[in-house]
């Protein structure tokens, strides 16, 4: 949760306090290296989209990084 939180820190991504615990529990395998790109990505997604940097932008930015999200929800 932690790195998740200075990834969107580094990225400008506002997050909801429960945002960084919610994303380690979604994407339990991922390294720093894939919440680094993850977090990279979601940021350019939501700024161009103007959506907020919510669950279900991560999980779907997450389909084009080839990571895999715990629960199919």
């Amino acid at each position: 949760a932690r790195i998740w939180r200075v990834m969107a820190e580094q990225f400008g991504l506002k997050l909801s306090a429960a945002s960084p615990s919610e994303l380690a529990r979604v994407f339990p395998a991922a390294t720093g290296r894939d919440i680094k790109g993850l977090a990279k990505l979601t940021a350019k997604f939501c700024n161009q989209q103007q959506l907020p940097p919510d669950i279900a932008a991560f999980r779907r930015c997450a389909v084009f990084r080839g990571l895999e999200a715990a629960d199919a929800a």
